[in-house]
């Protein structure tokens, strides 16, 4: 190889490394956009701790037993620090078992660094004096 060929040679294997690289690297989303990706939680983490970033969101579904005349009552947390962005109860299907539960979401989103307890209670509308705690948990914003 003289010394054209060789120069063109290292400009298309330049080139090819160039598109190889940006093929498999620029398709993924950057680390702090990873991080921030939902997280999920359900009854089943109660009494953990959830640390998330600023600005991430997390999602927390609950079995909604709204057969048994229970409802939710209002969620108990650091407002600052957390807030509750949707929030969607579904009931059972129809023609599912009797006393099978329906679901509740919430999602949330960090707003600042922070420490809070999550709280859900629910209780029935004529008992309002008789709370059943059936969440709770400790959030930390980063």
């Amino acid at each position: 190889m003289d010394g054209i060929q060789l120069n063109v040679f290292y400009k298309v294997l330049f080139v090819f490394f160039t598109v190889a690289f940006m093929l498999i690297f620029c398709g993924q989303k950057p680390i702090s956009e990873q991080k921030r990706q939902a997280t999920s939680i359900t009854e089943k983490d109660s009494g953990k701790t959830l640390r998330l970033l600023t600005g991430q969101q997390f999602t927390l579904t609950l079995p909604d037993r709204i057969d048994g005349g229970y409802r939710f009552n209002k969620i108990q947390f650091d407002t600052t620090i957390l807030k509750v962005d949707k929030h969607v109860e579904h009931l059972p299907a129809a023609g599912e078992a009797l006393g099978k539960p329906g679901q509740a979401i919430w999602w949330f989103i960090g707003l600042k660094k922070g420490k809070t307890i999550v709280k859900i209670t629910i209780s029935r509308p004529w008992k309002k004096a008789d709370s059943i705690t059936v969440f709770s948990d400790t959030v930390m914003v980063r």
